[in-house]
């Protein structure tokens, strides 16, 4: 095969791999059918990417790749900014990749990550070294910056917080639209959820401030 010929087939391969990872999952997924959806030989999977699992790492990457440059998690984010912007603007970038660009593929590729965080693959490892890890790693800077000198498990808790909050809001979509529609994440309510988890994190991060100040001050003399 030359070269463009090779990028051809790639390039097809991952595009129908998409889509029938997107329908099927990975489980019901096979190698046969993303072939026969790209129109191209059934050893291309191999020659290409080397195995099923690798091709889906490539799909999950690619998504995860295109969010980012579309939802940066430091949208107008300045050198001077505060760390409070900088926390409101991460939240709002990653309920944005959650919430998605209206694409149902998209949508359901976003659905087999989350299902990676829920049940982990074989491949899981491998998925958040590339893509969980550096997101969850801007988040925890931001909340350092907020709380120096603090234990690492407590930044580390009020970090998971801040992101279990976003994750709850996509994962029980569906929930919060039956139960409580006003308050369901939605393309115009992003502001509004947004202002809500850092308000409410900002409020447990000054309160562990708050703790920390009166545990280091000293006793009072006259007390």
């Amino acid at each position: 095969m030359n070269s463009v010929s090779d990028n051809c087939t790639k390039e097809r391969l991952l595009d129908a791999a998409k889509k029938v990872f997107a329908e099927y999952g990975f489980d019901e997924t096979t190698v046969r059918a993303i072939c026969a959806r790209a129109g191209v030989n059934l050893a291309a999977v191999n020659y290409h990417f080397g195995s099923k699992d690798k091709l889906y790492l490539a799909v999950l990457e690619e998504f995860f790749r295109l969010a980012a440059d579309k939802f940066p998690l430091n949208a107008d984010i300045g050198q001077n900014s505060s760390s409070e912007d900088k926390l409101r603007a991460y939240i709002r970038g990653f309920l944005n990749r959650l919430l998605g660009d209206g694409d149902p593929i998209n949508e359901k590729l976003g659905r087999l990550l989350m299902a990676e965080l829920l049940n982990p693959s074989e491949c899981f490892d491998t998925i958040a070294q590339r893509c969980i890890h550096p997101t969850y790693d801007a988040l925890y800077s931001i909340v350092r910056e907020m709380l120096p000198d603090t234990d690492a498990a407590i930044v580390h808790r009020c970090a998971g917080s801040i992101a279990g909050q976003c994750l709850l809001f996509d994962y029980a979509r569906g929930v919060i639209q039956r139960l409580r529609p006003e308050l369901a994440l939605e393309a115009d309510s992003i502001g509004s959820v947004t202002d809500f988890i850092a308000e409410f994190s900002l409020g447990g991060i000054a309160r562990i401030l708050a703790e920390k100040r009166s545990s280091c001050s000293p006793p009072n003399p006259s007390a």
